[in-house]
């Protein structure tokens, strides 16, 4: 092998090894700029799950209030029904 081919085998090499840093440096871009659109796309999620989550918890809490207040009617209800109950049957009128 004379100098001149080695010298043309290393050129070679060489320019083959900055095309493949090339490439890596662009897939490198191409999946930074990917995981930047996933990142985004994972705070946005987060920010709906909890926005769902708020929402839940506020329909929770009116559900509650509601069913309180419909314990409240019944016994309310129960209470006057047992309280005409005791006045008994209203007498002739005269």
């Amino acid at each position: 092998m004379t100098s001149e081919s080695s010298l043309n085998e290393i050129t070679l090499r060489l320019s083959q090894l900055a095309a493949s840093i090339s490439l890596r440096a662009e897939q490198s871009g191409t999946a930074e700029k990917e995981l930047s659109a996933r990142r985004d796309e994972l705070r946005l999620a987060c920010e709906r799950v909890e926005g769902l989550q708020n929402t839940l918890t506020g329909y929770e809490m009116r559900y509650r209030s509601r069913a309180g207040k419909l314990d409240s009617a019944k016994e309310e209800a129960e209470k006057r029904s047992l309280d005409a109950g005791e006045k008994g049957p209203p007498g002739p009128a005269s």
